[in-house]
């Protein structure tokens, strides 16, 4: 059986506390979808069972430390999934972004690079991006710490039920 996965990169509590607050007030300022804050590390389809997925985030934490890098402005694009978000620089995340390819068969990076997704949105007509990019900006973290990977399956294989994504398994960067 096939299952499609992500794998997110969790930041430590005090900036998930931070984004989560972020997420939650823009979700109900513009009736968006609501989620945990985190980068996306990499994606894909696992064919086998969830208990070898399990153990290759397992084992990608293991070998891997916590992760620091820099954020580069807040973007958006007309893409709901990458819609508007805080942009991370690659080279802190380098070597976890090759070990989770090398160790999780077919995953792919996301499309627009590393990022703090903001708001989940296919409907932006009511949202002033770029006004909402000059009230933000100055209110985000000018660095990230990541200390968990987590490993996030969507019901029925169906991302765009954010609804029902389900965090089902971390594991500590150390």
């Amino acid at each position: 059986m096939s299952q499609r996965y992500s794998i997110w990169l969790l930041p430590q509590q005090q900036t998930a506390n931070l984004i989560d607050g972020f997420i939650a007030n823009l979700g109900q300022r513009f009736a968006t979808p609501g989620f945990s804050a985190h980068a996306t590390l990499c994606s894909g389809t696992w064919v086998g069972n969830d208990s070898t997925l399990v153990a290759t985030l397992e084992s990608v934490a293991a070998q891997s430390t916590r992760v620091t890098t820099d954020s580069n402005g807040i973007r958006y694009i007309d893409s709901r999934f990458q819609f508007f978000f805080l942009g991370l620089a690659t080279d802190g995340l380098r070597d976890i972004q090759q070990l989770a390819l090398q160790e999780f068969t077919g995953a792919r990076l996301p499309r627009v690079g590393p990022h703090l997704s903001l708001i989940y949105s296919n409907d932006f007509s009511g949202i002033d991006r770029a006004q909402l990019v000059d009230e933000l900006l100055p209110q985000m973290p000018a660095e990230v710490e990541f200390d968990r990977l987590a490993l996030v399956l969507p019901r029925d294989n169906n991302w765009e039920d954010i609804a029902h994504w389900k965090i089902a398994h971390i594991a500590r960067l150390d």
